[in-house]
């Protein structure tokens, strides 16, 4: 299976975000991982029309797609807004549409879901296929039983992959539970 790997750091390789993603390559050897370091390269992008159609191909062959970043200042880093803000800009979200995605952060466990809701926010408006995210502390590698929750949490994603799982958007599940409440009366 190909999975996109779209990493937020700025910092590109030597990350504690791609760390975790390493992990995962050298658990799961039958899958190919295609990291890109969005934020790293973001001005790149910008500029060179080739370079921004060679990502664009890599995403329209994937399989699944891994949103990995860190969380700053409550949210996903400024170049990797910036991307977003290419993709939508140059009409580039309908490549992305029917794919199967998840997130994953490294933090310090403050308002990391404010991120989280953010890209999932971004990908149910891309039409993507949201399975979960996992958010993980910068120094959680070091412990087996978040190692062992990170490979259940990829577990579950190729899972979804493979059987081409359902997913519910949160925007509609949040409709069902006000109309659930309401029919209730208790709204």
């Amino acid at each position: 299976m190909k999975i996109l790997v779209l990493n937020g750091s700025p910092k590109g390789k030597q990350s504690i975000t791609m760390q975790y993603v390493h992990y995962l390559e050298y658990q799961f050897p039958e899958h190919s991982f295609n990291i890109q370091h969005i934020s790293h390269r973001v001005q790149e992008l910008s500029q060179n029309q080739t370079e921004w159609d060679a990502l664009m191909s890599q995403v329209q062959e994937a399989d699944g797609i891994l949103w990995a970043f860190p969380v700053y200042f409550l949210l996903v880093p400024s170049q990797y807004k910036r991307w977003i803000e290419l993709v939508q800009s140059r009409n580039a979200t309908n490549l992305f549409a029917g794919k199967y995605t998840a997130s994953f952060s490294t933090s310090a466990h403050f308002y990391d879901h404010t991120a989280h809701a953010y890209i999932q926010g971004i990908c149910e408006d891309w039409e993507m296929q949201y399975i979960n995210f996992f958010s993980a502390d910068m120094m959680d590698l070091l412990h087996s039983q978040t190692r062992r929750q990170w490979l259940s949490f990829a577990k579950e994603f190729f899972y979804c992959i493979t059987q081409s799982m359902p997913t519910l958007k949160c925007k509609l599940l949040l409709g069902y539970i006000a109309l659930a409440l309401c029919s209730q009366r208790l709204i």
